[in-house]
């Protein structure tokens, strides 16, 4: 058994505070709060995983939800999201593109966003975002033999995208 002393002299397993880090992470991430007013969550990379989760909770919680995706029409998973709760609107912005990112702050101008959860991310080749998978190419990314343009555009989405 390996263990660690934390700061304030305690002794723990190192997989037992790894299991309480990751369980004290999980309920952060996930502790929506109640809404005293009419609150408002931007979410971006809402249309599934996380982000879609994420929605759903605030949504369920009476806050007012603007969820944003890229794709090129309303992807079913926030529709069906919109008809279950109404708080729900949903946005068309890509974060990697600033001239979308600007339009819809013009478009949002004057509505107080009380809590923004930068949620998009990528890990691939981007693709048509025509279907609902959107899938893009990931197979040539290997080791030693990177597509820098591709870099930028991940890093575009995940790091500077707002």
């Amino acid at each position: 058994m390996e263990r660690n002393d934390t700061a304030g002299g305690f002794a723990m397993e190192r997989s037992s505070a790894l299991a309480l880090g990751a369980a004290l992470l999980a309920a952060a991430a996930l502790a929506v709060p109640l809404a005293a007013s009419a609150d408002t969550a931007l979410i971006t990379g809402a249309n599934s995983g996380l982000g879609l989760e994420l929605v759903k909770q605030y949504a369920a919680k009476g806050w007012t939800v603007i969820a944003t995706h890229r794709r090129d029409g309303v992807p079913e998973s926030l529709a069906s999201v919109v008809a279950e709760h109404p708080n729900v609107r949903v946005e068309r912005m890509d974060v990697a593109s600033i001239a979308e990112v600007r339009a819809l702050a013009t478009k949002l101008r004057g509505i107080p966003i009380d809590v923004l959860i930068n949620n998009a991310g990528i890990y691939s080749d981007r693709g048509a975002c025509g279907d609902e998978a959107c899938r893009g190419e990931d197979s040539t990314q290997t080791f030693g033999n990177l597509d820098y343009e591709l870099f930028d555009t991940i890093m575009a989405v995940n790091v500077r995208g707002p």
